[in-house]
């Protein structure tokens, strides 16, 4: 898939910022979505695939962090949380939601773009990018000896439901 096709949800209640994030993204040939809020957001999420989504936290009505729990919940498409909450808490607890990444405002917007060319990049390269795997009642349909013949690298903590 090249960059052209690639589609990005931004997710942005100020006005400025939504309009500065679409156009530096579309000048990358990226086809591109922008909302304010996170309940327009989980919406267009449901109506199309995106390879991308650029998140802010302080949304009216439905915070980002639901927004982003939600995705998680059926998506692995790389999020990067755009916000002004810059506490290294914060961050962290970003990040333990499911954010890939985390760019605090003020930005720059070449970076943005940068970041997430770089987790696009990253998921397209591994066939399995948009998988969720979870723990099989039958041992016999586990996928652990396709993904090893697949020369996929697996390694199960023993935290990890077997």
């Amino acid at each position: 898939m090249t960059v052209e096709t690639r589609r990005i949800l931004i997710v942005e209640d100020e006005a400025q910022t939504r309009s500065v994030v679409e156009a530096y993204l579309e000048r990358e040939g990226y086809w591109v979505t922008a909302v304010g809020d996170g309940e327009r957001a989980l919406q267009a999420f449901e109506s199309h695939r995106y390879d991308g989504v650029v998140l802010d936290l302080n949304l009216p009505g439905l915070p980002g962090e639901e927004v982003c729990r939600r995705i998680r919940d059926v998506s692995d498409v790389p999020i990067i949380m755009l916000t002004a909450k810059g506490a290294e808490e914060e961050r962290i607890a970003g990040l333990d939601l499911g954010a890939d990444d985390y760019l605090v405002k003020p930005f720059s917007p070449r970076e943005l773009v940068a970041r997430l060319r770089d987790e696009c990049v990253v998921l397209t390269a591994c066939p399995l990018s948009n998988a969720r795997l979870k723990a099989v009642e039958r041992p016999e349909a586990h996928p652990l000896p396709q993904l090893l013949e697949a020369g996929l690298r697996v390694t199960l903590n023993s935290d990890d439901p077997a």
